[in-house]
């Protein structure tokens, strides 16, 4: 019997050889991100004395349609834009935040006391 089996599977062997066929090794899927969007940015200069523009660089990964920047933690959007720069006029250690959109998801970054402002004229 275990002649017979080996058999078998010798002949199942040679006549698929014969035939052209070849053995394929199914490819993995690739899977998804769970995190099709991450929020990121930098910014320069980091620290001021008096009146300071700060030019802010998204570094966010994703198809991002749309860019919500929040300069002065106040809950309010003051720029829509990509790579905006913002000038501060008052004295303070500020929090930012970045919120992106894609088409699947929505992520913020906020970077606590991120932008450090001193010497303006109160």
């Amino acid at each position: 019997m275990l002649r017979a089996l080996a058999a078998l599977a010798l002949l199942t062997l040679i006549l698929t050889t014969l035939a052209g066929c070849e053995a394929s090794t199914p490819q993995p899927t690739p899977t998804p991100s769970p995190y099709p969007c991450s929020a990121d940015f930098t910014a320069e200069p980091k620290t001021g004395v008096g009146t300071t523009t700060v030019q802010f660089t998204d570094k966010s990964t994703g198809e991002i349609t749309s860019w919500a920047w929040d300069f002065e933690n106040d809950g309010i959007v003051d720029s829509t834009e990509q790579n905006p720069d913002h000038t501060y006029r008052t004295n303070g250690n500020y929090t930012i935040s970045l919120t992106i959109t894609t088409a699947d998801c929505q992520d913020t970054e906020i970077k606590q006391e991120y932008i450090s402002i001193t010497g303006c004229k109160t």
